[in-house]
């Protein structure tokens, strides 16, 4: 097992503000980092929807989205 995959559910807060500098979708990724409680993505340029399997992250409090490209919903 590698170390990345070990430590991805143990995550409990990512400030990933002004991290995307290119467009992109939410990153359906973030599923992986199952004990995560804080998710800060704004000040970037997402684009479309929240994906799906961010609703099996049942820890997840606090979820920020202000500042990015219109149509995030």
């Amino acid at each position: 097992m590698n170390a990345d995959a070990a430590l991805a559910g143990s995550v409990g807060e990512a400030d990933l503000t002004a991290a995307f500098a290119q467009r992109v979708p939410v990153p359906a990724q973030l599923a992986a980092l199952t004990e995560l409680s804080h998710l800060r993505l704004y000040n970037n340029t997402l684009s479309g929807t929240v994906p799906a399997q961010l609703a099996a992250l049942t820890e997840l409090g606090y979820l920020d989205l202000y500042d990015n490209e219109r149509g995030v919903n």
